[in-house]
């Protein structure tokens, strides 16, 4: 069954301090570009008066991204998204917030450090597994209810926000893996009388 790892819920971990720069690691969960910017700039709003943001995010396989923020080039971000790589997690997003406290570390001292911070927020979160699935719309008449149901169960699939109205609507979540051979079953045994719209891939617990 095909399967990634990602952090259950968002952490806050400050390192000790380093030549007395404060270094603070928040990591979150990110499903697309969009929320990873968005839990940037809430880190950026919750320690405003701070020297540096840097960032990195890995939202999938193809999708990363690392931003020093004024930091020396590869010092702070590559670092940070090395880290999450190194944990083997997606959808994940890591702020490390620095405080400068009057002494420069130098390029490899900041690699380290910002290393070292995000290390520790991936190693207090929780990684789960996901499972990757399929989102699948299904709309049929209701002379089909008895069919559908029994394609669903052998499959132990259960209906997701059903409405009643002309037809008989509702949502599945199926892995990835099964998704075609369910809409082949399906589409058989009901005569092509069903309609099934299906969204990308995603996960689920």
């Amino acid at each position: 069954m095909t399967t990634y790892r990602t952090i259950a819920r968002p952490v806050c971990v400050e390192i000790g301090k380093i030549k007395g720069s404060r270094f603070i690691a928040d990591a979150a969960t990110a499903g697309s570009v969009d929320e990873a910017r968005a839990f940037l700039q809430s880190i950026r709003e919750t320690f405003p008066d701070a020297t540096h943001h840097c960032s990195a995010w890995r939202i999938d396989e193809h999708e990363s991204r690392a931003n020093d923020d004024g930091e020396p080039s590869g010092s702070a971000g590559a670092p940070i998204l090395r880290q999450i790589d190194g944990v083997g997690v997606i959808g994940t997003v890591i702020v490390v917030t620095r405080y400068f406290g009057g002494t420069k570390l130098g390029t490899g001292g900041l690699i380290r450090a910002y290393g070292a911070a995000a290390r520790a927020a991936l190693d207090a979160a929780d990684v789960i597994e996901h499972i990757v699935t399929r989102t699948l719309h299904i709309t049929h008449g209701y002379e089909l209810t008895a069919t559908v149901q029994s394609v669903l169960s052998a499959y132990h699939l259960e209906p997701i926000d059903p409405h009643y109205e002309t037809d008989v609507r509702f949502t599945i979540a199926i892995p990835e893996e099964t998704a075609d051979e369910l809409v082949r079953e399906l589409t058989e045994r009901t005569g092509g009388r069903v309609r099934i719209e299906g969204d990308s891939a995603a996960g689920s617990a």
